[in-house]
């Protein structure tokens, strides 16, 4: 090859990824994994695994209701 080794080429990840693993291994490999890509995908899916409270609107309805 020219100036590139095989090594040096990183694929970029395709349009739709099947897991997030899959997507993070292809930007650590490309040195662009920041941890905004692990905050971002556990705000979409905690809400599923867990159900939050905010304690202000409970201690409200308590007083009110």
């Amino acid at each position: 090859m020219d100036l590139f080794d095989m090594d040096d080429v990183v694929v970029g990840p395709p349009d739709e990824c099947s897991t997030p693993l899959k997507e993070w291994r292809l930007k650590l490999q490309a040195g662009t994994l920041t941890r905004n890509d692990f905050i971002e995908f556990f705000k979409k899916e905690s809400p599923k695994y867990f159900d939050y409270e905010n304690e202000l609107d409970t201690a409200h309805t308590r007083l009110v209701g």
